[in-house]
């Protein structure tokens, strides 16, 4: 289903709590203050309700903070797609993704 937040504290702890991914990304960009993410996760992520619904939140961060950047985010599909869990090997189809803060003046 489609997101209806409108990307207040809540509705990003909201994300935060029930998406380890995207708090991996909002807190390293938030908190850490990255301005480059690079992370190996599972497909779902690589879906445009995913990367907009993260974008949303860190443009809202920023506004809210003053800060002067602009993300972007670059997906690509991972060319290993099986892990070795407990001596087997499991597929999971993944995405390598790069999210980048270019400063603006």
């Amino acid at each position: 289903g489609g997101s209806s937040s409108s990307g207040s504290p809540a509705d990003m702890a909201s994300l935060l709590r029930r998406d380890y991914p995207a708090r991996f990304i909002l807190h390293a960009a938030t908190i850490l203050r990255a301005s480059r993410i690079a992370y190996l996760l599972p497909v779902r992520c690589g879906k445009a309700s995913f990367t907009n619904e993260v974008m949303r939140q860190l443009q809202h961060h920023e506004e809210i903070n003053g800060s002067k950047g602009a993300w972007t985010v670059y997906t690509i599909d991972a060319p290993e797609r099986t892990f070795d869990f407990r001596g087997r090997d499991v597929p999971q189809p993944s995405v390598i993704q790069v999210w980048s803060r270019k400063a603006t003046r």
